[in-house]
């Protein structure tokens, strides 16, 4: 079993980060999953038997969060590289996985939730967040799960969970279909779809 779960990051206004901070967060999030999961994935292959890969990864990158533009674009490559190994590795007997757990209570949760209040969030949100936050052990037990022999049988799936609730996470899946109501699109229909699509 391998479980990618390095983290450090640079936060700020995504306009005011240098490269090295951009850099930092990538190297440590994205290509430490890399890695890591392309080391166990060979050695699980030569090894014969099969495996399991699960890449921590997080809402931050279908969601957006202000401040942590490197990390959502981190977790997003993370993301990819758990959909691509678990197409690639399926043949060896291997699942890859992915878990986005919600905002924790950790050392760096918790001190990016209080530098919320520097940006203007009132304090008795600051603490509603802290209060409302799960701890590490209420989030663990899905990575469990997906080593035991029924968690294996799952590849290519994103899940959270929390203390009482479990959800398979789907990030744009293609989404609906709309067909060119003549030969090609003109912008005044591409317009009027893209509104119809969106509920406007």
């Amino acid at each position: 079993v391998m479980i990618t779960n390095a983290g450090a990051d640079r936060r700020g206004p995504a306009l005011d980060l240098a490269p090295s901070d951009w850099e930092f967060t990538l190297r440590t999030h994205l290509f430490g999953s890399i890695h890591c999961s392309v080391a166990a994935g060979r050695a699980m292959r030569d090894q014969g038997g099969g495996g399991v890969i699960v890449n921590v990864c997080s809402a931050a990158f279908y969601v957006g969060t202000a401040t942590l533009a490197p990390y959502g674009v981190a977790k997003g490559g993370i993301y990819g590289l758990m959909c691509s190994l678990a197409g690639e590795l399926a043949p060896f007997g291997i699942s890859v996985n992915g878990v986005a757990p919600p905002l924790t209570a950790t050392a760096p949760a918790l001190a990016f939730v209080d530098s919320l209040a520097t940006m203007g969030l009132p304090a008795e949100q600051v603490e509603a967040m802290r209060s409302s936050m799960p701890q590490p052990e209420d989030v663990a037990l899905i990575t469990v799960f997906l080593a035991t022999p029924e968690g294996r049988r799952l590849s290519g799936r994103l899940l959270t969970m929390t203390k009482d609730e479990v959800v398979v996470i789907r990030p744009p899946d293609g989404g609906r279909v709309l067909r060119a109501p003549g030969e090609r699109w003109t912008l005044e229909d591409l317009g009027a779809a893209v509104g119809e699509v969106l509920g406007r």
